[in-house]
């Protein structure tokens, strides 16, 4: 009897353990796997070429150049979770049929949940993703037109927001990237709007 009770609290102790290692920000229940994807970007670079009789010409050279972009993540519960799930699992056989069975059960009922919430979370960034995607070619437009009103309207909005310093990190990284005429006009832009 006072074996079926110590192993009783074991299972109960791993079920606790499992379920509360993942509290708040899902810790250890999961995995996430980045969807990468990798695209071309052109960028052009234009010399000025002496010819023998004495003229110049431009000549404008354009090199791809790759780039990766995370798409998402994909998320599943991970394998030392499954590990601790099935140990337990296979420890609910040797209780005695109520306890055993009851102890299996919860296990496969606890298992079932976490392969939902993996699977909610995934499609929760699936969705966020494409406006996330669509960050840095506003970003680009915004910079490449180089309208000052625009820009003050921008940046008295992320103010409002509170989320102005990381919308100049933001800009400063989708700059740099910039061919560099774009890029030079760009920050010649923003030193004049900020003195």
């Amino acid at each position: 009897m006072k074996k079926i009770k110590t192993l009783k609290l074991i299972a109960a102790g791993l079920f606790l353990v499992a379920a509360l290692s993942g509290c708040g920000t899902f810790g250890g229940l999961f995995t996430a796997t980045p969807q990468v994807q990798t695209y071309y970007e052109p960028h052009q670079v234009i010399q000025q070429v002496t010819n023998q009789d004495g003229s110049v010409v431009s000549v404008t050279n354009t090199t791809l150049i790759p780039r990766q972009v995370t798409n998402g993540m994909t998320y599943a519960v991970s394998s030392s979770t499954a590990n601790i799930i099935s140990a337990a699992q296979s420890a609910g056989g040797l209780l005695p049929p109520p306890y055993g069975t009851a102890l299996t059960g919860g296990l496969t009922v606890l298992s079932g949940i976490l392969g939902f919430i993996a699977n909610l979370k995934s499609k929760q960034l699936g969705v966020a993703q494409p406006l996330a995607d669509m960050v840095e070619p506003m970003i680009a437009g915004v910079e490449q037109g180089n309208d000052p009103a625009t820009k003050q309207a921008i940046k008295s909005n992320a103010i409002g927001a509170g989320v102005q310093d990381d919308l100049d990190k933001k800009v400063q990284a989708v700059t740099n990237k910039m061919p560099v005429k774009h890029a030079r006009a760009a920050q010649a832009a923003t030193k004049k709007a900020n003195p």
